[in-house]
């Protein structure tokens, strides 16, 4: 499948908000760029080192934003939330490592 290095995926609704002082379950701290407020949900543009460098992730949460630019946002995503693609090929790589890439 061309998988020796995958690009996680996630989307903007599966992240879930952790209070910045919970530091007993696993997340990650994002960055605010800037912040969509849409009314019953707010889209936060985000960024985040990784190991490869700067990372740019779009989180939604529900309700009006109490984050602004510069704020430091702590959030988690649950496993299942979680696609795995791979780098070279850009296909889904199956759950079942057995299995063929997902179509």
């Amino acid at each position: 499948w061309g998988a020796d290095e995958i690009v996680l995926g996630v989307r903007p609704e599966q992240f879930e908000f952790l209070s910045p002082e919970d530091r007993e379950t696993p997340g990650l701290d994002l960055v605010v760029e800037t912040v969509e407020d849409t009314g019953p949900v707010a889209y936060f543009h985000t960024t985040a080192w990784s190991g490869e460098g700067l990372a740019h992730l779009v989180v939604r949460l529900p309700g009006r934003p109490t984050y602004a630019a510069g704020a430091t946002l702590r959030v988690a995503v649950p496993t299942d939330g979680v696609h795995c693609f791979s780098a070279l090929t850009g296909q889904r790589l199956p759950e079942d490592a057995d299995a063929s890439p997902v179509a």
